[in-house]
């Protein structure tokens, strides 16, 4: 890819609608925020954004891109899919998930809750 067409590609992107306009009512970013100990400087340091930027996505006022989706996860240590669900309710999922592994294993058969 040449440097005319990243920057084509780029503004391409730019141009594309956030994932989800009703960010506020769709996700919970606020909670894992607050169940991982994290306030919005560290997301503002941690990820390079601006201060005006975070704050309009912690408080539901700017769509999301899924970049940010992917790289909110990955500082929160969580799957992008997640911040769509309250934390406990992740954990749950997560026990479960386990819990179905070890049965898998102990009785032999294969377990891929991926698919």
């Amino acid at each position: 890819m040449g440097a005319g067409d990243f920057v084509r590609r780029c503004a391409q992107i730019q141009r594309m609608p956030p994932v989800n306009p009703d960010a506020a009512r769709s996700w919970f970013l606020r909670e894992w925020l607050a169940e991982k100990g994290l306030k919005q400087a560290a997301v503002t340091a941690a990820l390079g954004w601006d201060r005006a930027k975070v704050s309009r996505v912690c408080n539901g006022q700017q769509g999301y891109y899924q970049a940010d989706v992917e790289a909110l996860a990955r500082l929160l240590g969580i799957e992008p899919f997640e911040l769509l669900m309250p934390p406990a309710r992740a954990r749950s999922m997560r026990r479960i998930a386990e819990t179905a592994r070890l049965i898998a294993a102990e009785s032999g058969a294969p377990f891929d809750h991926d698919r």
